[in-house]
């Protein structure tokens, strides 16, 4: 048996046991099924499986008799015809695939339409895992802001502690209004805070804070909350473009305003006087 020619035709189609038996019945006009099974090394239930597959293809066809018979057609004629019938099915198919697609098109393509008009939640909401990209959005935000910038300071912190609050500062001194509440427990309070306040911000001092928080004017915040499973706190942050959950961000960051100690030093030492004394 050449099992190179058998390979060949199972690349065109046929079966590893129609492929045998087509090449064995090549050898002589006519064969019964047992003899189809006995010079192919087919199992007998299988040949006459294949023997109608074949028949089906094209590759053979029965002769009457007493006994059922086979003759094989010649490979210039069966095979030429069997590869004209696939293209020919192939091209119904990709021509039935063409319609499907056409008309796919015409049903999606309105709901595209819709949904250009709509505001997507994507654009207005930004969720925020890597380190390096919290940090540029949280940059970015504070360096648009026009009018004001409110801010809980909570550690953890995303960005390298060098540069903490040079944008706030920048801001401040271009005539924006910061208002910051720093958390009792962040590390270097006293240098960062004076640092703030010398620069314009007002600055306050709270025990807790919910949350890590920023707001620009009244179009953007962006918070970091504790992690649910651990309760730590996470640089994970999420960042909303839309006014009314500004304006909420906005209502509890007055709430704590109201609560917190301003900042004070004096003789070099932190000193948080009582609320409600600016």
């Amino acid at each position: 048996m050449n099992d190179d020619l058998v390979e060949q035709l199972r690349e065109i189609g046929l079966t590893a046991n129609e492929a045998k038996i087509y090449i064995n019945m090549l050898g002589r006009p006519l064969f019964k099924a047992a003899e189809i099974a006995q010079v192919a090394e087919v199992p007998r239930p299988k040949v006459y499986e294949a023997l109608s597959n074949l028949l089906a293809k094209g590759f053979c066809f029965p002769v009457a008799g007493t006994v059922a018979q086979y003759s094989a057609i010649p490979p210039e004629e069966a095979l030429p015809a069997y590869q004209q019938r696939q293209e020919t099915e192939l091209e119904r198919t990709l021509h039935e695939r063409r319609a499907k697609v056409s008309k796919l098109v015409e049903k999606l393509e309105p709901l595209h339409q819709a949904g250009r008009s709509e505001t997507g939640l994507l654009r207005y909401i930004d969720i925020l895992s890597e380190r390096g990209r919290v940090t540029q959005v949280a940059n970015d935000l504070l360096n648009s802001a026009d009018r004001s910038i409110l801010i809980f300071e909570k550690e953890p912190y995303a960005q390298d502690q060098r540069t903490l609050n040079s944008y706030e500062i920048a801001a401040s001194q271009r005539g924006v209004e910061v208002r910051c509440i720093f958390e009792a427990s962040v590390r270097n309070l006293n240098n960062r805070a004076t640092v703030l306040r010398d620069a314009g911000a007002q600055v306050r001092v709270a025990d807790n804070l919910p949350m890590k928080l920023i707001v620009t004017d009244d179009h953007a915040a962006m918070c970091a909350l504790r992690d649910p499973i651990t309760g730590q706190q996470s640089i994970t942050s999420l960042r909303i473009e839309h006014s009314d959950f500004t304006q909420a961000m906005r209502l509890l960051f007055e709430s704590v305003w109201q609560t917190a100690r301003p900042f004070n030093l004096s003789s070099g030492h932190n000193q948080l006087v009582n609320a409600g004394k600016d």
